[in-house]
């Protein structure tokens, strides 16, 4: 069973290939992009299932528009659109740098839990509307 989504964007295709080998064999789902326009596309699709922008982080293609904050899970429901979630893996010595990263994608059955537990939290919440 597949652990999670990834996209790995390169412009080489004899790398995307490989890597998406090597993930495949690890049990990952794989989405391999040529080009940083896909990339941006992503983040443009998060749009839609976010409350807000950081501003703190701008992204210069865009225009310098913050990254898609806030997930909206009635959004990520309603679109049927899935988040993804920008990942970076730090070298464990300082100063070395960044060693891996990529976009996953979590898993549909952490929100359809967490609607169903916000839905049943609303019901208890709620007063009777019993007569």
């Amino acid at each position: 069973m597949a652990r999670e989504n990834v996209l790995v964007v390169d412009d080489e295709r004899d790398i995307l290939e490989l890597v998406k080998y090597n993930l495949d064999k690890e049990g990952y789902r794989v989405t391999v992009v040529a080009s940083g326009e896909d990339a941006l596309a992503a983040t443009r699709a998060m749009r839609r299932i976010t409350l807000g922008a950081n501003s703190g982080f701008a992204i210069p293609a865009l225009g310098f528009a913050g990254t898609p904050t806030g997930i909206d899970l009635r959004l990520v429901e309603e679109k049927n659109l899935l988040p993804q979630i920008n990942t970076g893996i730090a070298h464990r010595d300082p100063g070395v740098g960044q060693v891996g990263a990529g976009l996953v994608n979590p898993p549909w059955e952490a929100f359809h839990a967490a609607l169903e537990a916000l839905a049943e939290h609303v019901r208890a919440a709620a007063p009777s509307q019993r007569a």
